[in-house]
């Protein structure tokens, strides 16, 4: 009989052998779930680099990271800080520091 087994199961396909369900819907974008705990496929993601950059971070202590048994998790919120915390604000021109933002310098003319 096709779609059970002997257990009393029925067989699943290819697109239901992934992970666990967890009633989230996934991100369009990037393809995660609102997860408190990220893994390193998904910081990978979330930051454009590979897991092997991933696993450098963690290791030098860069990444904030929490230890469940022998799984290593980056929490969500304490990713975006960290990335909050070494994002570079554009520099400033020396006009813009005395307060003339957005007004344009005069090119001087030729005489």
């Amino acid at each position: 009989m096709k779609g059970s087994n002997k257990g009393g199961t029925t067989d699943r396909t290819k697109a239901d052998r992934g992970t666990p369900s967890t009633g989230q819907e996934a991100d369009p974008a990037t393809g995660l779930t609102g997860r408190l705990l990220l893994d390193s496929r998904e910081v990978g993601r979330l930051l454009g680099c590979g897991r092997s950059l991933v696993f450098q971070l963690i290791a030098q202590g860069e990444l904030p990271t929490v230890r469940i048994g022998r799984l290593v998790r980056v929490p969500r919120h304490a990713l975006e800080a960290w990335i909050a915390l070494r994002t570079e604000a554009p520099a400033l021109q020396p006009w813009d520091q005395l307060g003339f933002a957005g007004v344009r310098r005069r090119a001087r003319r030729r005489t």
